[in-house]
């Protein structure tokens, strides 16, 4: 049997991460915890066999076959590195990407009910500007280590788009606003994409994502949100949409700890608006918004293999320093930092074609306003609609829509809703590929 030593607290990734669940982390015994510093765990490659009699002689207590942690450290397979594929950064990050200006609001955002009511533009009041106009509006900024992407202004409803409201009805406003929303130019089937920021978009009527998204018409290449949130209550989330039967098998998501679907979906990832809408499962103690996240510097990762996919959120002083030398393992991440576990492989039973529930992903990032979910949600009772109150002329409606579209939310979202990133980089291994 084949043994390798790896730091505590670590997921493996392609063959371990792929095939083998989370360990569980509960402590059990602080004496003789503090008694044998160098204990070790140890776990079989490829399986779920315990060399017991290692553990046991070794001191490291066994629960159902699975060692109780509390042991320090456990062996493991080293997986094969990854290498760079593309980098975003500093003068040359919009040469990543294409500026998506299209309305398509039926493809991005789906089929969805409200109120009763069929609706098929759920984007909100977003007016979505070319590079050239985003450039020579201020609108995106670069710099050789940095780049800013801001809320954009007011500018006149060009086409008559409807944006729903929070009757859940679609109305005509005589004016939109301006932002950005960014397409790679290239899709990879498989990777470590990570995002490493000083700000991100927060605040009311904003809406924000970093996701990946597949081919055709929405969701049939599969989409990956990332990072997601809106208002100032609406949580981070992590989800994924299939177009495929795609069902997560509870054990295997919560093994290490407690992964609920944030989304109710029973961890089905099948997507079909307004019934189906995927599944999220999301660390639980983990309690990310926008104001908690958004000003404070830090990583948000995704590593896609074909049995497994994992979503990594580190604040500033926990970002992993092979990230610094472009040779990430994120195999030897703390587990702690998985806010959000896919584990495709293990629910075969019930996701069949785990490794093509994704086709070859694009990287995606937008700044949204309103919308179905920072209209409908998290508005009403919870801060926002006070501010609006506060903020807009006496007899406005204090919706949304009304906040957004006027100029007084010109300097609040100013001050709050760009993006600061210092990067994106995918990295590749041998199983990757790059579109």
């Amino acid at each position: 049997q084949d043994f390798l030593l790896e730091p505590e607290g670590t997921i493996g990734d392609e063959e371990m991460a792929s095939d083998a669940p989370l360990l569980q982390s509960e402590s059990h015994d602080e004496a003789s915890e503090e008694a044998r510093p160098g204990r070790m765990r140890l776990v079989k490659m490829l399986g779920v066999a315990v060399a017991t009699a290692a553990a046991v002689s070794s001191g490291v207590c066994l629960k159902g076959g699975v060692p109780a942690v509390g042991a320090p450290q456990m062996l493991r397979a080293t997986p094969s590195p990854y290498h760079l594929d593309t980098v975003c950064q500093g003068d040359t990050f919009f040469d990543c990407f294409e500026f998506d200006t299209p309305w398509t609001c039926v493809v991005a955002g789906g089929h969805k009910v409200f109120n009763s009511k069929s609706v098929d533009c759920s984007e909100g009041p977003t007016y979505y500007v070319s590079k050239e106009e985003a450039v020579n509006k201020g609108i995106v900024e670069v710099a050789d280590d940095y780049t800013v992407i801001r809320a954009g202004g007011l500018t006149p409803n060009p086409d008559n788009r409807t944006t729903l409201n929070h009757f859940g009805a679609l109305v005509e406003f005589p004016y939109l606003r301006e932002s950005v929303r960014l397409q790679s130019k290239k899709s990879w089937k498989y990777m470590l994409l990570v995002m490493k920021f000083e700000h991100l978009p927060f605040g009311c009527g904003t809406w924000p994502a970093f996701w990946t998204l597949g081919p055709g018409q929405w969701p049939n290449g599969g989409e990956l949100d990332i990072m997601e949130w809106g208002n100032l209550h609406l949580a981070q989330k992590s989800s994924l949409h299939t177009v495929q039967n795609c069902t997560l098998k509870p054990q295997a998501v919560n093994t290490e700890t407690w992964y609920p679907d944030t989304n109710g979906q029973g961890y089905n990832c099948y997507t079909q608006y307004p019934d189906h809408i995927g599944c999220a499962p999301g660390r639980t103690g983990f309690v990310g918004t926008g104001p908690t996240l958004g000003p404070h510097p830090g990583v948000f990762a995704m590593q896609w293999t074909a049995g497994v996919i994992k979503v990594f959120y580190f604040p500033e002083n926990e970002i992993p320093k092979d990230l610094d030398t472009d040779s990430p393992q994120p195999h030897t991440w703390p587990l702690t930092n998985v806010i959000s576990y896919y584990p495709l492989k293990e629910s075969a039973a019930t996701c069949e074609k785990y490794a093509d529930v994704l086709q070859p992903q694009s990287v995606r990032l937008n700044q949204a306003f309103c919308g179905d979910w920072a209209e409908i949600s998290g508005w009403w009772g919870q801060g926002c609609d006070f501010l609006a109150y506060k903020t807009l002329p006496a007899g406005t409606s204090p919706g949304c829509n009304d906040f957004i579209l006027s100029p007084t939310a010109d300097e609040y979202l100013k001050e709050n809703a760009f993006w600061n990133i210092t990067y994106i980089k995918i990295f590749k291994d041998g199983e990757s590929d790059a579109l």
